[in-house]
């Protein structure tokens, strides 16, 4: 079913994380979307993606809990990228989240170097 929501979580190259969300983004899925990022920051990895790239519907409530992951993971200086799918795009643009979602990943190196100039 391709509305039906899920998610896989995966270790990759430079100590970084990507969840790969799929299915729809709505009221009845936000807790899960939320607990599996906020769970993901917890464990402290070099930087996150969070690949909506598979999500076929972001309503928004699920805006709302994009702008609190980037929000968070900013407080906690996570370095986010989000994938988004392109037929989502323009949403993104008109309501100027792909600004606040366009974070690069970054490497640990880049890190490490950020911390040395502090």
């Amino acid at each position: 079913n391709p509305g039906l929501f899920s998610f896989t979580s995966e270790s990759v190259h430079d100590g970084g994380l990507a969840l790969r969300f799929r299915g729809r983004l709505d009221m009845n899925t936000v807790l899960a979307f939320r607990d599996a990022v906020f769970t993901a920051i917890g464990e402290r990895p070099a930087w996150l993606l969070i690949d909506l790239t598979r999500v076929t519907q972001i309503e928004p409530t699920g805006i709302g809990n994009l702008v609190t992951a980037a929000r968070v993971a900013g407080l906690t200086q996570l370095p986010v990228h989000f994938a988004v799918p392109s037929d989502l795009a323009g949403m993104f643009r008109d309501t100027g989240l792909d600004r606040l979602l366009s974070a690069p990943p970054v490497s640990g190196h880049e890190i490490a170097r950020k911390l040395l100039a502090q």
